[in-house]
């Protein structure tokens, strides 16, 4: 059985992804803690994020981890304030455009 989740027009905080084909959409997620990512993709593949700001105060906006691939992520703003990168990617094959990544 394939779960599929649809999260849209939420705001969320600290959240990781596992699985395939999940649908984020137009939410603000952000971390609070230091060194945690907003958004973690766990070895998940075919997920889309589009339309959302994602926000941390350090550490890396959104990780896209080692076997989270084909992934997309599209017209979207993610941040990070601190040491960290707005987006980190270790997987292979994923997509990113239209976004805006400080």
């Amino acid at each position: 059985m394939r779960l599929r989740i649809t999260v849209s027009r939420f705001e969320i905080l600290k959240t990781a992804i596992s699985g395939i084909g999940n649908f984020l959409s137009g939410s603000i997620l952000y971390a609070l803690s230091p060194g945690v990512p907003a958004l973690a993709i766990l070895g998940a593949s075919s997920n889309t994020v589009t339309n959302c700001r994602v926000d941390t105060p350090a550490g890396h906006g959104v990780v896209l981890s080692t076997g989270s691939d084909r992934n997309a992520v599209s017209a979207s703003t993610l941040t990070s304030a601190g040491t960290g990168y707005g987006l980190r990617i270790s997987g292979a094959y994923n997509t990113v455009s239209a976004s805006r990544i400080r």
